[in-house]
């Protein structure tokens, strides 16, 4: 080789290690170095829970800006996020030296659950906290009244928790909290009045949110909460709240408000344009389901079941019968209660209630004389189907109404056709005390459309071969069960089957492919399960969406492993649900339709970066991709979702988080 050439060759080698040497000296320097206060106050928080593994990278050596769970201020490198997570072994009281991090704006304690003990006094010197989270631990004690000092705070989640006492009226001092969530505690007494009255909202565009729901709150909801300005989403389900709680629908557009002791007449009820989410399920509601629930194009989730209202359901395709069983005399499609001609007052206009009750009167009178010949014993059949149901199962108190002197279309739990008299539902449902297997002879029922077993604990075994004779069945529910074993094939030989709920059961196994069979199949629940495997590719493809309305999948809960099928993206999903799995792929390549409204795939291992095409749907109002190990600046559609969406990642930066991208 020629001389010349050869030190030209070295030249350049030296030069660029030169460089290189440079831009690490340059980038050491550029290296953000912890303050010393806050590296005394997080070893500190490390020795009072006892050194834990989880906090192993909290060593002297290295800077706290680059431990783990620790972020700092690009400029000042004071600490300013403190975010210790899922760890069952991290044990021990709250540290009071957390108070010593005073530049901290985000506290979050989640998922720890042998933490315990109070939340200690000692916050209330983080007065520039914006984000306090404790959730899923053991923390017990009131929700302090201190809370209303953190004058900087914006979200208060809670949940999860063992808090015990009364909601601090306190809290409606905070003009600049937006998000609150209590729910899952033990709280009692009333909702404060004032909460969210004294909100100084920066942006018109900001929302507000309440979760209290599973306590056992009590009273009527304050009328100023009600009508709190952009109130979005609202959850008080699971208490024992009273009153007329129907003022909260003309804004929020998510409202749960189920198990409760609400007493109101959904008639006259006027919901917000945009409303998605709607669950007034268990309480003492009556009246008729309003015209203009069928006109809200968003609306995914509409649940009334179990109160007391009549009339005629609005035509609404998209949602089965399981939304609006066990009411007074609701009727018509989906349920298999015809509607009667007295059902017609339930389409006439609220506001002319003084003409309705003419025509009710003079209903009545037409249907006075047929009335003696409504009920009907129905088909021999089905009513020696019925007594072998009642006999395998040990001939328990829940069926005592099922004796062969009463008309079986009268027992409980059964409906019978207006016209066949054949026995087209079953609803066997919340029962501590009923035993055994489902019983085979439930394929004696060949006419059944509707088969729900449904919160009934000590019901076990594995869902019988019995029921693939079930050709005309269109709902199946068999959900809050010991039901074990695998999610059987043979339910791809169900034709009619539209909705297929298998949720919080002990099934193992993979989701059968042939489930992608079934041509009017548009919901899937098999949530809380104990399933393993891939998703299959082909679920849904026989489904006609413009018929039929969008997709249902939900999974949540099990150990699902690979990814989302590439066939997905043909799909038009209006939810799913895959959080709290095993799923493992590449999220920069996802693809879906626009018409999604709910996609929650946090909690997995998904890698890659949130795609802009999937964030910048139009249709999509709840977005969960935390927990995951994702990374990269979110694409301008993630900003209209909250921070909690997307915490808990790699490297995601952006907003709405308040890591910017450098």
């Amino acid at each position: 080789m020629d001389v010349k050439l050869l030190l030209l060759l070295l030249l350049s080698v030296l030069l660029l290690s030169a460089a290189s040497m440079a831009k690490d000296d340059d980038e050491q320097q550029q290296k953000v170095q912890c303050h010393e206060d806050d590296e005394a106050a997080l070893l500190a928080i490390d020795d009072a829970l006892g050194n834990p593994y989880n906090l192993a990278s909290w060593t002297r050596n290295t800077s706290c800006c680059d431990w783990y769970d620790v972020d700092c201020d690009q400029d000042s490198g004071r600490v300013v996020s403190l975010s210790v997570f899922q760890d069952t072994n991290l044990t021990g009281a709250i540290p009071d030296a957390i108070a010593n991090l005073t530049h901290l704006r985000t506290l979050l304690l989640h998922h720890l659950p042998s933490l315990s003990g109070p939340i200690p006094d000692s916050l209330a010197a983080l007065t520039d906290l914006t984000h306090l989270t404790i959730s899923w631990t053991a923390v017990s004690g009131p929700v302090p009244s201190f809370l209303a000092n953190l004058t900087s705070l914006t979200m208060l989640d809670l949940s999860f928790n063992s808090l015990t006492g009364l909601i601090p009226p306190s809290l409606a001092a905070l003009t600049n909290l937006s998000a609150i969530n209590l729910s899952r505690n033990r709280l009692s007494g009333p909702i404060p009045p004032g909460l969210f009255s004294n909100l100084q909202l920066q942006d018109d565009d900001d929302e507000v949110y309440l979760r209290l729901s599973h306590n056992n709150l009590s009273g009527s909801v304050p009328a100023d909460l009600l009508a709190a300005a952009n109130l979005a989403l609202v959850d008080l389900s699971r208490n024992a709240l009273t009153g007329d709680a129907s003022a909260v629908f003309r804004r929020a557009r998510y409202v749960d408000l189920s198990r409760n002791g609400f007493v109101f007449n959904m008639s006259g009820v006027e919901f917000a344009e945009e409303t998605y989410y709607v669950d007034v399920s268990h309480n003492a509601i009556r009246g008729g389901i309003p015209a203009q629930v069928a006109n809200l194009t968003n609306l995914q989730t509409f649940n009334v079941s179990y109160n007391k209202m009549c009339g005629a359901v609005p035509a609404m395709p998209r949602f089965d019968a399981y939304c609006y069983q066990h009411n007074k005399c609701l009727c018509g499609a989906p349920l298999a209660t015809a509607c009667r001609r007295y059902y017609l007052i339930n389409t006439i206009s609220y506001k002319n209630k003084m003409r309705a009750m003419v025509v009710v009167l003079v209903l009545a009178a037409a249907g006075a004389a047929a009335a003696t010949t409504k009920k009907k014993e129905c088909n021999a059949g089905d009513k020696a189907a019925l007594l072998a149901i009642k006999k395998a199962l040990g001939d328990p108190y829940h069926f005592a109404s099922w004796t062969p002197d009463n008309l079986c279309c009268e027992w409980y739990d059964v409906t019978c056709d207006d016209t066949t008299d054949r026995v087209v539902g079953l609803s066997v449902f919340q029962d501590a005390n009923l035993t055994g297997t489902i019983p085979d002879a439930v394929a004696g029922l060949t006419h059944l459309r509707t088969l729900t077993w449904h919160h009934l604990p000590q019901i076990s075994g594995p869902i019988p071969p019995a029921i693939a004779k079930l050709n005309r069945l269109s709902l199946l529910i068999i959900s809050w069960t010991a039901v074990s074993g695998p999610v059987p094939s043979f339910l791809g030989g169900l034709k009619s089957l539209t909705l297929l709920d298998l949720s919080f059961n002990s099934l193992t196994g993979a989701i059968p492919p042939s489930l992608a069979a079934l041509p009017f199949l548009s919901g899937i629940d098999i949530s809380r399960n104990r399933l393993t495997g891939p998703l299959p590719p082909a679920l849904f493809s026989k489904l006609n969406t413009t018929q039929q309305g969008g997709a249902y999948l939900r999974l949540s809960r099990n150990n699902l492993t690979g990814g989302i099928p590439a066939e997905y993206g043909g799909v038009a999903f209006e939810v799913m649900d895959l959080s709290r799995n095993a799923l493992s792929f590449d999220m920069t390549g996802l693809r879906l339709q626009e018409g999604v409204s709910s996609l929650d795939l946090s909690h997995n291992m998904l890698y890659g970066g949130v795609p802009a095409q999937v964030a910048g749907l139009s249709s999509l109002q709840d977005f969960n991709v935390s927990y995951n190990r994702l990374c990269g600046e979110l694409p301008a559609g993630a900003a209209r979702f909250d921070q909690y969406s997307f915490f808990h990642n790699k490297c995601l930066c952006g907003p709405p988080l308040p890591t910017p991208c450098n």
